[in-house]
């Protein structure tokens, strides 16, 4: 398990900082790659519009993935250049919440499940080994939907169409035959659109925007 510093930005209007606790499984079977992960972050500090926020207002992740990665040699072969092509399955909740007047709030809720294509290069180079993973995650139909709660105006669902570019480069460095140090540095980039039913033109749409992700990750893995 490692502990993220995060920086979560949605342009222009929401900034917020909060910690993430990440813990992930993976295995790798001749030239098969499997990886499980699970992150959470909540933050009680936003800021909108150059306004902070704190206390009963919030701001939540709940990210799950699943990576699958088919490598051209084996791990065991133990060359000094890897390239893999897969695929990669997300989901992910965003959730926030926001005191609009005392007692009274507005609740959102953003749920992604987007699935597509993985590309992953690596060099080693003696104790060192250098990685590179790019997805790119194209929304499920009807799978992701947004929903806002407010205790003093409405209530109401629409759906999510997303596309989203996901970056990862890092470094790890071996220690021991098991032990690892790492760093990793992440970037996600998205746009998405919302809307009541599938569209078929951009008219469709009634809302949209782009949010940046990223955050740098720093830890050490065990290999059993």
């Amino acid at each position: 398990m490692s502990l993220r510093k995060s920086f979560l930005d949605f342009p222009i209007v929401w900034k917020t900082n909060m910690p993430i606790a990440s813990v992930s499984y993976q295995i790798t079977i001749g030239k098969f790659f499997h990886q499980i992960s699970l992150d959470y972050g909540r933050s009680t500090y936003i800021k909108i519009n150059d306004s902070k926020r704190w206390g009963k207002n919030g701001f939540s992740i709940l990210a799950f993935n699943y990576d699958f990665i088919w490598y051209k040699l084996r791990h065991t072969e133990n060359p000094r250049f890897f390239w893999g092509l897969g695929a990669c399955l997300e989901n992910l909740e965003i959730a926030q919440k926001l005191e609009i007047s005392p007692g009274k709030y507005n609740k959102y809720k953003d749920q992604y499940v987007g699935i597509g294509p993985k590309l992953n290069l690596f060099w080693k180079f003696k104790q060192a080994q250098w990685g590179l993973d790019i997805d790119a995650l194209f929304t499920l139909p009807y799978a992701s939907f947004g929903i806002v709660n407010s205790d003093v105006a409405f209530t109401a669902k629409s759906y999510l169409w997303w596309f989203e570019i996901k970056t990862n480069l890092y470094y790890k460095h071996r220690i021991s035959r098991c032990c690892n140090l790492f760093a990793e540095f992440h970037r996600n980039a998205s746009v998405y659109g919302r809307s009541y039913e599938i569209p078929s033109k951009l008219d469709d749409f009634y809302s949209g925007g782009t949010f940046i992700f990223k955050f740098v990750e720093m830890g050490l893995s065990y290999n059993f």
